[in-house]
Formats: structure tokens, C-alpha cells, sequence
């Protein structure tokens, strides 16, 4: 049986056949570069020797990913192999199924190392790789010697590769990366200090059009509690991370003021979608689900002070800054757990 070492769109998965080719293959639980070699790579075209087909033509030797498979499965033994293929069906041809294939892992990236990955590997512009990882209609036939077919892997949009796998490909954001930017972190105020760190301005319109598009679907708080010792340093050695909850519903709303979405929408961000994404009871008012419920004040205004914070951690990077809307009460199951003043 196969297990899939998969990643996307090239690189991704030296690391994990370096981990897995070192306890599998290794006599002394030593890293040795030429056990990777133990982990090869599918398809390619010394697995299509038995087979006839025209290797002139893009993707002729699909008809024969199974049989293949069929034939390396009966060593009886458990096959690694890495493939950067779609694990999906091309001209009604599956790439596996359940009968050779044991399981996947599949290496999810940063969606920024991503385009990184795309632009290099392929001689793409940002511009060119970032709608490539976007569009569901483009694709690549990757393979390595020109005229010669036998050893290509079709590879998709980063959403439709991850999808073949079966995987829910969600995306969420927090409040800072939607209203702060880069310039905030120049004045050396450790409040500032976030992991991952603010990025540029065209980075935080970027995250507002995911949001108002839908290719974010939720924001979460990002509450990380910091100690004030722990920020009380010179920026460098500090301690990144900051106080989310306090400030979470007023910020989030900023966007409902400013009229990138509507008051709906930031409300399924906040409930409805996480609560979707992690399979549990929440962010619906139908008939039978949990009456857990917030009354709030959307234009009310207030200045965020940490000092006044319900959190144990009193730093924000938005310490100072006038908001509006205002949680009056919050109840879970239906009991009131909290009431303003």
C-alpha cells in the first residue's frame, strides 16, 4: 500500500522524507541525504515501462496511474512516494484509490511561501503566480525532458489541489492585520510586536478584499496574552503577541463604519463560519440551536484603554484609539454570563 507524501506546488516535502526515510530506512536512527532516495516519486516514468502508450501527448500515461500502482503494491510492503500531482481524476482517469493507497499527508504551507514557490519554479511574475493560485481553469504540466510526457504531474490551483485531497481549505485573520500595517511597528513600541508581524499596506487591502470576498472566511481574535514584563524590553528581544478579545467585536465592525461589509457579514465571520469550520453548535438563531447570543450597541463609541481590559493582559496595539459598538450582554445557552455595568 502507498502513502502519499503530497505538497504543493514543488517543494514542501524534503523535510518530512528526510524524517520518514531516517526512522524507516536508517540502521542507527541517523539522518543519511542518500536514504531520500528510499522515497521516490510518482508518477515518473520508469513505472510505464510495461505499458504502451505515446508519451508525445499530455497526459496519456493516466489511464495507467492505477495500474502502476498496482504493480509496485505487490511487494506487500508499506511505499512512500512523493508526488506534487493532483490527487484528483483527469479525463476520468483517478489518480489512486482506496485498494493501493494506504493514506496521504499532505503538506499544507504558508499560502505566501506558496507564490514564493510558484514565481521560482516556473519563471512567473507575482502577479502571474498569485492568479494561477487562484484560478480554479489554470494549470501547469510540469514534466522534464521537452517532447516527453511519461513522467508529468498536473498541477492545479493551490484551492482545487488542496480540495482533491479533501481537505476544507478555510482562512482566518485578526483585527490588526485589517487596520494596522507595517508603519505602525516604526515607532519601536513592542505593542506593536505581533506574530506574524504587520505587513505592508497593500498586504492589509489584501486582507480586506479576502474578507469582503469571501476567500477569508473568518477573524479571530488572536488573543495572546503577554506578560508586561516580557514586553518591558528593547523591541528585538521582546515578546511578541498582544490582548485580542476586549477589542475583537469593536474592530472587526470598523469594517461594517468604513463600508467594506455589512453588519451580516461581520457577524458570520465572528460566529457563523468559525463555529462552521470547527463543526460545532453556534452562530445560528434557528429554531432548536443553542440561544448563544450578545446585544450590542454597533454606533456606540469608546476609546480603547488596556487598563480597562476584562483579559489578565492589558497591552494592544490599539491602545488609545477611538471605536465604536459596545457588547452590552453576552449569553451562552441561554444564561446571561455577562451584563455592562
Amino acid at each position: 500500500m502507498i502513502v502519499w507524501l503530497a505538497s504543493y506546488p514543488k517543494s514542501g516535502n524534503t523535510w518530512l522524507r528526510a524524517l520518514l526515510s531516517t526512522y524507516f530506512y536508517s540502521h542507527n536512527g541517523e539522518y543519511d541525504e542518500k536514504l531520500l532516495k528510499k522515497i521516490d516519486q510518482f508518477p515518473t516514468r520508469k513505472y510505464f515501462t510495461d505499458f504502451e502508450y505515446d508519451k508525445k501527448i499530455i497526459g496519456d500515461t493516466c489511464k495507467y496511474w492505477i495500474k502502476a500502482q498496482e504493480k509496485i503494491n505487490l511487494n506487500t510492503k508499506l511505499n512512500f512516494f512523493k508526488t506534487h500531482n493532483i490527487l484528483g481524476s483527469i479525463n476520468n482517469n483517478n489518480f489512486t484509490n482506496k485498494k493501493n493507497t494506504a493514506g496521504a499527508i499532505y503538506i499544507v504551507r504558508d499560502p505566501r511561501n506558496v507564490l514564493t514557490s510558484l514565481q521560482n519554479h516556473y519563471e512567473l511574475s507575482k502577479d502571474e503566480a498569485l492568479k494561477f493560485m487562484l484560478s480554479e481553469k489554470k494549470y501547469i504540466h510540469d514534466y522534464h525532458i521537452k517532447d516527453d510526457f511519461s513522467d508529468f504531474q498536473f498541477i492545479s490551483s493551490w484551492e482545487k489541489n488542496y480540495k482533491a485531497e479533501g481537505l476544507p481549505v478555510t482562512a482566518d485573520t485578526a483585527p490588526p492585520y485589517f487596520i494596522l500595517n507595517e508603519i505602525a511597528v516604526s515607532t519601536y513600541d513592542t505593542a506593536m510586536k505581533l506574530s506574524p508581524p504587520l505587513r505592508s499596506e497593500d498586504d492589509r487591502q489584501a486582507v480586506i478584499e479576502g474578507l469582503v470576498d469571501g476567500t477569508i472566511d473568518a477573524v479571530s481574535s488572536d488573543h495572546v496574552p503577554v506578560d508586561g514584563d516580557a514586553k518591558m524590553q528593547p523591541f528585538g528581544p521582546s515578546q511578541p503577541g498582544a490582548s485580542g478579545i476586549d477589542t475583537l467585536f469593536a474592530l472587526t465592525i470598523s469594517l461594517v463604519h468604513t463600508g467594506h461589509i455589512s453588519m451580516m457579514r461581520a457577524l458570520e465571520i465572528l460566529s457563523l463560519s468559525p463555529a462552521t469550520i470547527l463543526d460545532v453548535p453556534g452562530g445560528s438563531l434557528v429554531p432548536g440551536s443553542l440561544a448563544d447570543i450578545i446585544l450590542f450597541r454597533p454606533d456606540t463609541g469608546w476609546k480603547v484603554k488596556g487598563v480597562n481590559f476584562t483579559s489578565a493582559s492589558r497591552i494592544t496595539p490599539f491602545e488609545g484609539q477611538p471605536v465604536q459598538g459596545v457588547i452590552d450582554a453576552t449569553y451562552v445557552g441561554g444564561k446571561e454570563v455577562f451584563r455592562r455595568g
